[in-house]
């Protein structure tokens, strides 16, 4: 009766965690939380692409005191920001974390011209797109034996970054890839910035005299 009391108090205990146990550089990582557990950074190591593939999470990013629900959605957080993320019981997470390029196809740079979207630095939350769900499943069930090959690792990373590419708009990419202080979002900014300040130049009318 006393064992069985101690393991009912356990599953109201509030775990608190670093950002390592959710984040390795250049690797998947797979982590599913059965209790209450905060994990916490006042300065991220890493970028960190981050999809909640059950369950829920709450990340209050510190930097902007903004708080952002996620479930069943992506997150890229910056790296040398800080946060704080409550995962609800249950939930399950898959991160991958970069210093400086993602596997992504580099045609983003000619789709950009299209987009002139303003690109902030904030944190926040994407939609899942529905072909993503079944190739995120997959790396779960295969995470074993991928997280242990970088080759396979990177392989597995440009099929993510390709099914995002085709499914979601070139601006909505560009926002996402700029956060981060990577090599990849600081030339991401930087061509669409001069992207929307060649559309701007097209739109200011102009008065020609004869």
């Amino acid at each position: 009766m006393k064992n069985r009391v101690m393991k009912n108090r356990q599953d109201f205990i509030l775990k608190v965690e670093d950002e390592g146990v959710i984040s390795s550089l250049n690797r998947l990582v797979y982590k599913r939380f059965d209790t209450t557990t905060n994990v916490w950074t006042d300065c991220a190591a890493h970028n960190i692409l981050m999809f909640v593939t059950e369950g829920e999470a709450t990340c209050s990013c510190t930097d902007t005191a903004r708080e952002i629900a996620i479930h069943r959605k992506g997150i890229i957080l910056s790296r040398n920001s800080s946060f704080v993320i409550e995962f609800k019981p249950g939930c399950e997470v898959l991160t991958y974390s970069f210093d400086s390029y993602l596997p992504i196809d580099a045609s983003i740079y000619a789709d950009l011209a299209s987009d002139s979207e303003y690109i902030g630095n904030e944190a926040s939350a994407f939609d899942i797109p529905k072909a993503l769900q079944h190739e995120l499943v997959n790396i779960i069930q295969n995470i074993e034996s991928i997280r242990l090959n970088e080759m396979l690792t990177h392989l597995y990373m440009r099929k993510v970054t390709a099914i995002m590419q085709k499914c979601m708009k070139p601006g909505q990419m560009a926002k996402l890839f700029a956060i981060g202080q990577s090599e990849l979002g600081s030339e991401i900014f930087r061509y669409m910035k001069i992207a929307e300040n060649r559309i701007n130049l097209t739109k200011k009318s102009v008065e020609v005299i004869f």
